[in-house]
This record gives C-alpha cells, structure tokens and sequence, in this order.
C-alpha cells in the first residue's frame, strides 16, 4: 500500500512539474513577481504559477529536466533498485538541471520558447558559466561542462556510452550490409537487363538477316540454228546488195536481274507481321524471286498447324 501511494505520488509531481513548466508565463504571479491580480496562464493556477517561477527563475531552461528527475526516480522505485541508484539518480538529475542552462548560456542568455522569454541558466546556472569560463576561457570551459553534463546523464538515466557505442556500430554494420546487399542485387538486376537486351538484339539481328535470297531465275533460251536465207530470181536487182552485219543474227544478251534484295526482305517482314496479325506466328526463310512469281519460304513457329496458313490465303491477298 505504501510503496503504490508513493508511486502514485511521483508520476503525480511528474504530471504537475511538466505541465507547470510548459504552461510557464513571465506575467503570472511569482515569489520575485507578486503580479497585478489579473489572470493566471498556468494550467495549475496560483501554485503551478509560483512551482514554476522559481525553478525557471533558479535553473532557466535547465528546469525542465525537473519533471524527468521524478520519472526517473519513479522508475527505479518500481523496479526496486538499491537506495544507492537512487540518489545517483537524483545527483545526476541535479546536474542535468544546473549544468544545461550553463551551456546554452555560451549561446546566449534568453530564449524565447511558447511565445515566452526563459532564461538560459537562471540565477545558478549562469554564474556558474561565468565562473568557469573566467578561469578555463570559453572553449575549456564548454567542454568542461560539456564532460559534466554527459556524466549528469549517465547516472540520471544508467545509459552505458559502452552499450550505446556497441549499439550504433551494431546499427551502422547492418545498414551498410543492407545497402551493399541491396546495391548488389540492384547491379544483377542490371546486368541480367543488360545481357537480355543483347540477347534480343542478336536475335532481331540474326532473324533480319537470316533470310536466305536465291538468284533470281530466268527462262532458259535454246538456241535455233540460224535459218538460211534462199535468193529467188525476183529478189535479184541491178544495183548492189550490202549484207547486214552478222551481229544482227546474235541471240539478245540475258539483262540484269531487277530483284531488289532490300525489298524483298522488306516484303518478307510485311508477310510475317500480317500472318502475325492473323495470330500465326513464324518467319521466312528462304525467298526466291522469279521473272514472274517470287516465292516466300514460310516457317512456321512450334505448334501453328498448316491448315491455318492455307485458309487464310484470300485474306493475305487482300491485305498484302
């Protein structure tokens, strides 16, 4: 029954030196400004508004530490810790309390704060500032109090600078391993994109050119025995006769071939994209041009059946 009233006592003066604080006015009745009998802003009225005066008056800023030296000490009550880490508890709450108002008083001497001007250090924590610069310089005397104040937290709250370095290297190890896990997948996914694109290129490549033309045909021409010309008696004339040249008999020479290999693998990939578009899958293989039919060899691909191309004759006709 006891240690519960206790208990509730401290998280009650947590609650109350909390909210105290932040509900803090200069213009609220305190013991070094009695007030103008006006409205009170602090939440807890006439006594929240003196509590909190003369801690923000004593300690500035460093007073709100006031409300974690409860909690602390509540802590350490309900596990029941030894009497000796309480009052180590409440020495370096203490500290806390005086030793951050020294060090924000390096910066400056007030601070605005909830629409309301708080003093850095109060009437302890700045001419404690002032009394260890005046003998140490600006610079020894921040880290001094810098070294005070770590050693205020560390009894206040039992946090071991050992575990809490062991702790974030910990934490950094992981999150390099995952960055670096994560950076390799990314650089095989990027490699796997890469090498499936040349594939692909390749295969593009390969299928344009794999196309085979033959050469095109032409009729073959027998040769006739050139006829042999009688001279009858009225094909006789007086005046001379000049024999034409005997290139004149020659058979004409075979001309060029007119097949354009370009275009005919332009009309190779035609025919394969209006098959395709008739849901026939496959390419052409072999054309052969002709003096009047080309022919267009067409493989198709696994499991098109061959009915299927030849019913759609009109329709190819049509379209191409």
């Amino acid at each position: 029954m006891k240690k519960e009233i206790i208990g509730i006592f401290l998280f009650f003066l947590v609650i109350f030196t909390l909210i105290s604080l932040l509900t803090y006015s200069p213009a609220d009745p305190s013991l070094g400004h009695p007030g103008t009998g006006g409205d009170i802003h602090n939440l807890f009225g006439l006594i929240g508004a003196f509590i909190s005066g003369i801690f923000v008056a004593l300690f500035g800023l460093g007073a709100f530490w006031i409300p974690a030296l409860f909690f602390f000490s509540s802590i350490h009550f309900f596990g029941n810790r030894s009497g000796r880490a309480v009052l180590l508890t409440i020495a370096g709450s203490i500290v806390l309390v005086i030793v951050t108002g020294s060090l924000l008083a390096f910066y400056q001497d007030h601070y605005s704060i909830f629409g309301n001007t708080f003093s850095s250090g109060g009437l302890i924590g700045i001419p404690l500032k002032n009394f260890i610069v005046k003998y140490s310089n600006s610079a020894g005397g921040f880290i001094i109090l810098l070294m005070i104040w770590i050693i205020g937290f560390v009894l206040a709250t039992g946090f071991s600078l050992r575990d809490g370095f062991h702790r974030f290297s910990n934490m950094m190890k992981n999150i390099s391993e995952k960055i670096g896990t994560l950076f390799i997948k990314w650089k095989e996914r990027r490699g796997k994109a890469k090498k499936r694109l040349k594939i692909l290129n390749e295969t593009s490549k390969k299928k344009e050119n794999d196309i085979r033309i033959e050469a095109a045909s032409s009729a073959v021409k027998k040769k006739t025995p050139t006829p042999k010309q009688e001279v009858f008696s009225f094909m006789r004339t007086s005046e001379e006769f000049k024999l034409p040249s005997a290139k004149f008999l020659d058979d004409p020479d075979t001309g060029p071939s007119s097949a354009n290999n370009e275009n005919l693998r332009m009309l190779s990939k035609l025919l394969e994209k209006k098959l395709d578009d008739f849901g026939v899958q496959g390419r052409v293989v072999t054309v052969t041009p002709g003096p009047v039919v080309t022919t267009f060899e067409y493989e198709p691909a696994s499991g098109v059946k061959i009915n299927k191309i030849v019913n759609l004759t009109d329709d190819l006709a049509l379209a191409l």
